[in-house]
């Protein structure tokens, strides 16, 4: 291999020279406009509005596409605001009410603190309720917050405004937290395409929960998250598929204690989550059941009956008929000893997948 004059390898001079990179595309821009309603309406409400400044393409988006309203900045009744979170997302009332007011798109989801149900702030949670952009909302969360609402004693839970009752036909997702649901109001609610609903730290006399589940035909989701006023909650309900319960007991008043599957055909989940009571579970027909815990001796006793099979305690399992549907199993033990486990395995003979918490005896690992 020869070399130039400038001591320069001609095979290496001869080399083309790189491509220049390609010109930066904007692929997003491309997109059609309902996609791109939709990117911005999964945005913060603030973030949605600052993206008319990326491009001439994007400004038209922002008045057209759906809100999605998170307000978790709203004034506590101190007077201050709750700075959880990013600081330049929070909305104060006014800004709320302006939104409401001029924004020409539908509003897809409003997200409040409960406590905004109070006296102090109903007026303007009314105001926003009525606006015309709530039309069709589609998911309405009264979401529990923790430092607030713990100071608020079970008697000072207000109803809901009746205002939300005429956004109940189009909701999709509701969330109530911290609020008194009569079986009375209950009976005259009607939810067609409600599909995911969470009660939480609510104060749900007997049988409001059935009268609720009796008005949301094609119920999907269930969440029952330290209620009280009711001890016993009866599930009918032909199209739901999962169902997670919390009992929690610190409050007065009486707490969930037991909880009946009387009709529930398509139900696939069955979870009860961060146990400290106890808690008695009867599944009369529950078919397609497949995924069922977390049963606990530890932070509250979870007593199941299921079938032919009755589990009073870990260590006290009996049952005539094993139970085939139930392919995920959980459960937590400080004491478990491996028969125990195989009693298990026994009446669940089709397990695909097991956890076990806490200490067993003879074991090393929590891991069986």
């Amino acid at each position: 291999m020869g070399d130039d004059e400038d001591g320069v390898p001609a095979a290496k001079r001869r080399q083309p020279a790189a491509p220049p990179p390609p010109a930066m595309v904007d692929y997003i821009s491309n997109l059609p406009d309902a996609i791109l309603g939709d990117i911005v309406s999964l945005l913060p409400t603030k973030k949605a509005a600052c993206t008319q400044i990326l491009a001439r393409r994007w400004r038209p988006l922002w008045r057209s596409a759906p809100l999605n309203i998170e307000c978790h900045g709203l004034l506590r009744d101190d007077g201050t605001i709750d700075f959880r979170g990013d600081p330049g997302e929070h909305l104060d009332k006014a800004a709320i009410t302006r939104i409401l007011s001029t924004h020409p798109g539908p509003v897809r989801r409003l997200r409040v603190p409960a406590h905004h149900m109070q006296p102090r702030h109903v007026n303007a949670l009314n105001d926003w309720l009525v606006s015309p952009a709530l039309n069709n909302l589609q998911v309405l969360e009264f979401y529990h917050r923790c430092d607030y609402a713990n100071l608020l004693a079970v008697s000072s839970w207000p109803p809901p405004p009746a205002s939300v009752f005429q956004l109940t036909p189009t909701l999709h997702v509701a969330t109530f937290s911290h609020c008194t649901i009569s079986d009375g109001t209950a009976r005259s609610l009607h939810f067609p395409n409600l599909k995911m609903l969470a009660l939480e730290e609510a104060l749900l006399p007997e049988t409001t929960v059935q009268s609720i589940l009796a008005r949301c035909p094609v119920l999907e989701n269930l969440l029952l998250r330290g209620n009280v006023g009711s001890s016993c909650v009866r599930i009918v309900s032909p199209r739901i598929r999962s169902i997670a319960v919390h009992v929690s007991s610190f409050r007065g008043g009486a707490h969930l204690q037991e909880l009946v599957v009387e009709d529930a055909p398509c139900l696939e989940r069955l979870l009860r989550t961060l146990p400290d009571g106890d808690l008695g579970v009867t599944v009369t027909n529950a078919p397609r059941l497949e995924t069922l815990g977390c049963l606990s001796d530890v932070f509250g006793v979870t007593k199941l009956k299921l079938g032919s099979a009755a589990i009073l305690r870990l260590n006290d399992v009996k049952f005539t008929e094993a139970v085939c549907s139930v392919k995920i199993l959980a459960f937590y033990s400080d004491s478990l000893s491996l028969d125990v486990v195989i009693n298990f395995m026994e009446c669940f003979p089709c397990l695909e997948s097991h956890a076990q918490g806490g200490k067993m005896r003879g074991a090393r690992s929590t891991e069986v």
